[in-house]
């Protein structure tokens, strides 16, 4: 079966994932529930929403490479966006001390754990 993908815009009835299009209010899963900021990217079928920069940032993602190339909008698979909200469970985060903190900071020696915008608050 094709892979599902998370993608910023509805690109016909193939597409599972797409922003909602309704005006109904979606929280991120891989940060704190009262964040809200940028775009969402929501999974319909697995009633996930993520922040773009959450997800570009998150140690354990990578865009997929089976995009379009004339739709510059990003895509993510879905069971790895699953996968990464799983493992964010077992992480806290060092600003805010919650749960879910995915983002890793780049200094190799250094074991930091952030939510995307609490590294932004705490000029990590």
């Amino acid at each position: 079966p094709p892979r599902e993908h998370l993608n910023s815009k509805t690109k016909g009835a193939q597409s599972v994932f797409q922003v909602a299009e309704k005006m109904e209010k979606r929280t991120c899963a891989l940060c704190p529930k009262d964040v809200e900021y940028n775009v969402l990217y929501f999974a319909q079928s697995e009633n996930i929403a993520a922040h773009e920069n959450c997800l570009l940032y998150s140690s354990g993602l990578v865009e997929c490479e089976d995009q379009d190339p004339l739709n510059p909008d990003r895509s993510f698979d879905v069971e790895s966006v699953k996968k990464e909200i799983q493992r964010g469970r077992k992480l806290k985060c060092k600003f805010c001390h919650k749960r879910g903190a995915t983002v890793g900071c780049d200094l190799k020696n250094c074991n930091k754990n952030y939510h995307f915008f609490c590294a932004k608050k705490d000029d990590a």
